[in-house]
């Protein structure tokens, strides 16, 4: 995660901090119930969980998870 995004993270109550994690490990162990679509121009996909979107980008060469934000659906596209 960036600092940025470890921020966002810290001010989310506790229970959705571990719906977000639980994602993250489904999306990084292949599970085929993540809802994730890239986004248009920038190189970025989006993963959904509820009404949150994280923002993250895939490293090729490490095979990593890099989170760039976390946010409300209203607020992240900003």
């Amino acid at each position: 995660m960036t600092p940025a995004a470890q921020r966002q993270f810290a001010r989310l109550d506790v229970q959705l901090q571990g719906r977000l994690v639980s994602k993250l490990d489904d999306l990084a162990n292949g599970a085929p119930n993540v809802d994730i679509e890239k986004l248009e121009g920038q190189g970025a996909y989006r993963l959904r969980v509820g009404s949150y979107r994280m923002v993250f980008q895939i490293d090729p060469e490490d095979q990593t998870i890099i989170v760039t934000k976390i946010g409300d659906c209203k607020d992240i596209y900003r």
